[in-house]
């Protein structure tokens, strides 16, 4: 194997085991985004609960106050206190569902770069394992030609040998 064919052998040994850490980490990634799916879908389902809370507590009161009935003082405070925990509640839950998008989001972007690191790598990889396949061909082709060129020398050698001893008789 010549020093050639070993670079280039070395080279594509240290790509693919680039490649299969790269591997590794794409599957990280991809497990990293269904776990923020997860958290973005649980968060989605938070602020339409929240926001059913507020609009079914909305609609009792104004069925209260539809049908006549007196609402006491103490009983406004209370609905009013309800409806900022109620209020809160949404907000919180509007936060954390754009947390976890941000969150998911974050979680794509590094699976893409991922992605595309291993499309590069991939990509280099092959390539030396061709150079080295050319380096071998071509090294094995020098080979070849060396063993004719040297077969042909043996074969001329032996002609005149025997030329020689044919005029030496």
């Amino acid at each position: 194997m010549t020093d050639h064919t070993r670079a280039w052998r070395m080279l594509h040994d240290l790509k693919e085991r680039k490649r299969r850490r790269l591997d590794d980490e794409a599957a990280a990634a991809r497990a990293a985004l269904a776990r923020a799916d997860e958290a973005l879908a649980r968060s989605n389902r938070q602020v339409a609960a929240s926001d059913e809370a507020l609009h079914a507590h909305t609609q009792r009161i104004a069925r209260a106050m539809a049908n006549g009935q007196a609402i006491a003082a103490d009983a406004y405070l209370a609905d009013a206190r309800y409806r900022d925990v109620l209020n809160e509640r949404c907000t919180a839950a509007r936060e954390d569902a754009e947390r976890a998008r941000e969150a998911r989001d974050a979680s794509q972007r590094t699976l893409d770069d991922t992605r595309a690191q291993l499309a590069r790598t991939g990509a280099q990889a092959d390539w030396y394992a061709r150079r080295e396949a050319r380096e071998r061909r071509e090294a094995q082709a020098a080979r070849d030609e060396a063993d004719e060129e040297e077969a042909m020398e043996g074969v001329i050698d032996a002609a005149r040998r025997r030329r020689a001893q044919a005029a030496i008789r």
